[in-house]
């Protein structure tokens, strides 16, 4: 309701969702508008899962390497397991961005 709520007073280009309940939510609000991705409105979603590549057009999102962070996640659980008094440990990982036909620039006006 809220993405409908955006449309109705602002006139955005793009939407970021940063999640993939939120991609989904924003897709279906388009699509029950009649807008098209992306020539009315570009949209890009975070955290890639299949549904966004089996949609037309197949959603732009940024993906994280979940599987390395699964990897490391537990690797630091069974460190802090073996050595709980152990110094705590921030890693960063990159995600990266999976361009797809829902973004473009926007239309000309």
């Amino acid at each position: 309701a809220r993405i409908g709520a955006l449309l109705d007073v602002e006139a955005p280009t793009a939407i970021f969702a940063a999640n993939n309940q939120l991609a989904e939510h924003a897709w279906h609000v388009l699509r029950r508008r009649g807008l098209r991705l992306p020539h009315d409105m570009s949209l890009v979603g975070f955290d890639d899962i299949s549904w966004l590549e089996m949609v037309s057009p197949a959603i732009t999102t940024v993906a994280q390497p979940t599987v390395e962070m699964g990897r490391r996640a537990a690797r630091l659980l069974l460190r802090r397991i073996e050595r709980p008094g152990s110094e705590r440990v921030t890693e960063v990982l990159q995600p990266w961005l999976m361009p797809r036909p829902s973004s473009g620039p926007p239309a000309a006006s």
